[in-house]
């Protein structure tokens, strides 16, 4: 029976180890054949300790914001040594900053927003953060009127699209349009031929609080 123990007993709760441990101690090995019956004892109290090691459980706590949801691959309760999958799921036009396991950041072990916990031995406390999207003017930029429409693309999300600004001021629907793909923006010739001969700040903004701007002479 004392070979039937386990080898590794670092996975097993301390208070099944130590019961276990105690039957140990009260073994004494100088019986004799006469003494049989106390022998048997301890070969069925070690069997009932090992019966009675308890693996030990951990608990999987995610802290993350409104922006971002979590997917574990089973419960949040874990047995030692067990994997989880985990899956971050953002909020459209959100991505993630950091994800840390037990304050060490493990954003560069995120792989199309899955994280693998392998091998588990203690209670993981698991932290998401989340930021925009970052988006910019990708054609366009620096543009110069020449009498005819000014068209700009983002690389931003059209279905985001909240606002366009010339030199801080709120431009008008009227003024220009926007397109899907990702988001293309037309000053119409109407507008620009208002304007006095000069330099104009362009700023776009979404709802997901990205932005970018560029000029247009």
């Amino acid at each position: 029976q004392l070979a039937n123990i386990p080898t590794n007993l670092d996975k097993y709760t301390d208070e099944s180890v130590a019961n276990l441990e105690h039957v140990k101690s009260t073994i004494v090995r100088d019986k004799n054949f006469l003494e049989q019956s106390i022998v048997d004892d301890y070969v069925n109290d070690l069997i009932n300790a090992i019966r009675e090691l308890k693996i030990k459980t951990f608990n999987i706590n995610t802290i993350i914001n409104e922006k971002a949801s979590v997917n574990l691959s089973g419960s949040n309760n874990t047995e030692y040594g067990d994997s989880r999958e985990l899956t971050v799921i953002t909020v459209l036009g959100y991505r993630v900053k950091s994800i840390k396991v037990n304050d060490v950041d493990k954003i560069s072990d995120l792989v199309n927003g899955k994280l693998t916990l392998s091998n588990i031995v203690s209670d993981l406390e698991i932290i998401v953060e989340t930021e925009p999207e970052k988006y910019e003017f990708i054609s366009g930029k620096d543009a110069v009127y020449e009498g005819k429409v000014l068209v700009f693309k983002i690389n931003g999300l059209y279905s985001l699209f909240d606002k366009l600004y010339v030199n801080g001021i709120e431009l008008p629907l009227d003024n220009y349009t926007v397109v899907e793909g990702s988001t293309v923006i037309t000053l119409s010739n109407e507008y620009l031929s208002t304007l006095n001969a000069g330099t104009y700040k362009l700023k776009a903004t979404y709802t997901n609080s990205a932005s970018d701007e560029t000029t247009f002479t």
